[in-house]
């Protein structure tokens, strides 16, 4: 499974990754024409409209309803289509027990986007942020949870989607993010890319997070701290085998990720540690409760999601070893 680091890792990607994620399923279009996309309130001129100008007939606007959009995406699954929808993370959270009737218990194949998860929506919150789409669907039998870092593991992602039977959900940040791999870089489900090797602390993190989580450990490499950094983008199922391997070999445990700190990434993590190898653990996650409003930026610092908030969680996990 080769995994190929960005040497400009860090440097914004011209591409949003909605446009990326439209790109995408164009190409995956001319090859079957099963495929369809759903698709909520669509920015005009960008993003999946581009989709709608070549295939007018594959493409449904289904308004910014995650229920709506699943039940339509269920009854076109059935039908033999292959399926691929985006709305909102926060409407796919509130409709969470609705799509397991629609989708999940019918074993519907379906690839549901959910966009702007976690603090990356921003402005777009609301009054409060809430940031547990992914803990509405873990644990739950037959449902794929996916946190890509960047447009080359999204890419990578979406062409294997039909290797996969039942619900999958990704979670899609719809502006650009920081690179992380070249092109070429290749990705399995459930198997979690060994970025850097550490013989101190093993630090597993996903999505907008990750290439945080890398900065942190250049950073600690100077501190004389040898931290090994995983990609745990694949949330469910979880590499439980690699999890460990590298938990027994440094003897300690950071988390971090863009969700809250119940029923995500790190609880995951948890839970394999607890059965296969338990080692001190410390996560960095969003804080339990309401981030509130403010730009995704200032978000990522109020949470403590930056480098140095992921470094100071290794030194904390370091002295309870």
């Amino acid at each position: 499974m080769p995994v190929i680091l960005n040497d400009l890792r860090g440097h914004r990607d011209p591409d949003l990754m909605m446009d990326v994620w439209t790109r995408t399923l164009l190409e995956l279009a001319k090859e079957d024409r099963s495929l369809v996309v759903l698709d909520s309130a669509p920015e005009p001129g960008r993003g999946a409209g581009h989709f709608a100008d070549k295939n007018p007939t594959r493409y449904f606007d289904c308004g910014p309803n995650a229920r709506q959009m699943v039940g339509i995406g269920a009854g076109l699954a059935a039908a033999g289509k292959r399926v691929f929808g985006a709305v909102s993370a926060d409407s796919v959270e509130r409709d969470a027990a609705a799509i397991l009737r629609l989708a999940v218990l019918p074993k519907a194949s379906m690839v549901l986007a959910g966009l702007d998860p976690g603090v990356i929506c921003g402005l777009n919150a609301g009054p409060v942020l809430s940031c547990r789409d992914g803990a509405a669907f873990r644990g739950v039998p037959g449902v794929t949870i996916l946190d890509p870092a960047d447009p080359v593991q999204l890419r990578t992602l979406l062409r294997g989607s039909p290797d996969r039977e039942g619900l999958t959900y990704l979670r899609l940040p719809r502006r650009d993010v920081k690179k992380v791999y070249e092109s070429g870089s290749t990705f399995a489900v459930g198997r979690m890319p060994v970025l850097m090797e550490g013989s101190d602390v093993t630090i597993v993190a996903s999505g907008v997070v990750l290439d945080e989580a890398l900065q942190a450990a250049e950073q600690l490499a100077g501190e004389g701290i040898s931290a090994a950094v995983l990609d745990g983008f694949s949330w469910q199922p979880l590499d439980r085998e690699t999890l460990a391997l590298w938990a027994g070999r440094t003897g300690a445990v950071v988390t971090a990720e863009n969700h809250s700190r119940t029923g995500g990434l790190g609880t995951a993590v948890a839970e394999a540690l607890a059965e296969l190898c338990p080692v001190p653990l410390e996560r960095a996650a969003v804080p339990d409760g309401f981030a509130g409003r403010a730009v995704a930026s200032a978000l990522m610092d109020r949470c403590a999601l930056r480098a140095p908030d992921i470094a100071a969680a290794v030194r904390r996990v370091m002295e309870r070893k």
